[in-house]
């Protein structure tokens, strides 16, 4: 017997928290329960959720979706979630079943952004179009494959060895008087300073922390992460030189936000702040997510790219999206589900 259910404010959510947590357990923190209920509160007037839940003896499927201002309809997370998906386990007619609830609607359909070659394979009735990569250093393309004995190299010394010009740049940044420091996401004065100044600041695309409602959602969500949030910085007595918000999955550290002040722009203190992060996650045996964006300063120290896409689909051709319940993968996502179930047998998992 199949149990649907739809949800549709935010004071349901509690009643599926278990299901989902359940769903996301290998998924990325942007579908976690956490972060998906605080979106939903936090811009319900934007976009009203709309979550089909559908279980059965022998799995479960669930639809994070929205239905926007525009009318479209979407997966939760307003312009801040990088990375989207439905959640899914078990018997895989469920997933169709879910989407079927979606489909009543009755509307179009919007989505950025789908992450790697699974979800595109998963997506593929869709046709999904690139997007953007996201930057990613691994320990699994850091470590060499013949290694003798008696000099063993770590991931960590070789990502050190590989940018010895910026550990150069790093000491001298330090000797400015420049302190790298690391703070909780629960200093909250701190983590608002940082957004609320960025979004102050000129961008050549749209800044989306102009924006006051996103500023406080990054606030809170710092917050709720507690021990899963790192604030580094580039800190003198008086003064914030650069900043780094990361959030840290099951293996990865999420490298979310990077704020410099630009007075200090020759020193290219948020460059080096991503530097110097990279090569303590790798020392801490976390492999470290730059996000979406091909910027040269994170293509410099990215070992990967992960390929993210855009699905975009009228109300018409929507049923046809999850029509077959038979997942068929491709030689590229059997590779990738073959490696991230190696990594987890090894207890860590990637960042792609």
């Amino acid at each position: 017997m199949i149990r649907t259910r739809v949800i549709q404010n935010v004071a349901e959510f509690q009643s599926v928290r278990g299901l989902w947590e359940q769903l996301a357990r290998d998924a990325t923190i942007f579908q976690s329960f956490s972060w998906s209920q605080l979106a939903a509160a936090c811009f319900a007037r934007r976009e009203q959720p709309y979550v089909v839940c559908c279980e059965s003896d022998s799995g479960a499927a669930l639809i994070p979706a929205v239905i926007r201002r525009d009318g479209s309809t979407s997966l939760l997370g307003e312009r801040l979630f990088d990375y989207r998906d439905v959640l899914h386990a078990g018997d895989e007619a469920l997933l169709p079943q879910a989407w079927r609830g979606l489909c009543d609607l009755n509307r179009p359909f919007k989505l950025t952004a789908l992450r790697g070659e699974r979800s595109h394979q998963l997506w593929r009735a869709a046709q999904p179009q690139p997007f953007a990569h996201a930057p990613c250093v691994r320990s699994r393309d850091l470590i060499p494959t013949v290694t003798p004995v008696s000099s063993p190299v770590s991931c960590h010394d070789s990502f050190l060895s590989m940018h010895a010009r910026l550990g150069r740049r790093a000491r001298r940044i330090a000797k400015q008087a420049i302190t790298f420091k690391h703070h909780a996401g629960s200093e909250r004065e701190l983590v608002r300073f940082i957004y609320e100044t960025k979004g102050k600041q000129a961008t050549p695309s749209e800044n989306l922390f102009q924006d006051r409602m996103r500023r406080e959602f990054m606030v809170r969500i710092a917050a709720e992460a507690g021990s899963r949030c790192d604030v580094y910085t580039y800190e003198t007595n008086s003064e914030l030189v650069a900043a780094l918000v990361a959030f840290r999955g099951d293996g990865v550290r999420h490298c979310y936000t990077t704020y410099y002040d630009s007075r200090w722009y020759d020193f290219s203190p948020g460059q080096l702040l991503l530097f110097e992060v990279a090569a303590l996650s790798l020392a801490e045996g976390l492999d470290c997510d730059f996000m979406t964006g091909e910027y040269p300063y994170k293509n410099r120290l990215a070992t990967a790219r992960v390929p993210l896409f855009t699905v975009e689909a009228g109300a018409e051709a929507l049923p046809g999206i999850f029509s077959s319940s038979k997942l068929e993968q491709s030689p590229a996502a059997l590779s990738e589900a073959d490696a991230a179930a190696k990594t987890r047998k090894d207890g860590s998992r990637p960042a792609a």
